[in-house]
């Protein structure tokens, strides 16, 4: 991996929480570990939507790094809408799938930003801060 830009040392940025909800449990950890060391407090890791949707009632994150899953009743699209209209939190997904892929369906639930994988650790960097600091929305990548 490469190293990215990470926030200032006790930044707002750096302290923001957030909640990985990755389907791999390899991935997940390295995300973890990788916003940790970036100064982020991760305060979950979850492996389905159901576990995601219990951490969110309890943990509040400040911002959620959601896979997008295509498969199945409760895609990372929907829990992203969810999350936003509901929670007002924001979510940054990452995805194998590129934007034309996801069409319409992102059009709809505009998500704080989109990180493609193999994820680069640049530009999510970039995406979260970006994300943590305001209301605008990114546009797909």
């Amino acid at each position: 991996m490469k190293m990215a830009i990470q926030p200032t040392a006790g930044t707002k940025a750096s302290r923001a929480k957030i909640l990985v909800v990755e389907d791999q449990a390899i991935i997940a950890e390295d995300l973890a570990e990788t916003l940790t060391n970036w100064g982020y407090l991760v305060v979950g890791v979850a492996l389905s939507y159901d576990e995601a949707s219990l951490m969110l009632e309890q943990l509040r994150p400040d911002l959620v790094l959601m896979d997008i899953d295509f498969h199945g009743e409760k895609s990372g699209l929907l829990a992203t809408l969810r999350i936003q209209r509901e929670l007002r939190v924001p979510v940054v997904c990452v995805t194998g799938c590129t934007s034309a892929d996801l069409g319409p369906a992102l059009a709809i639930t505009n998500p704080m930003g989109l990180v493609p994988k193999p994820i680069d650790l640049d530009r999510l960097a970039a995406v979260i801060a970006r994300a943590l600091r305001g209301p605008g929305r990114l546009s797909p990548i």
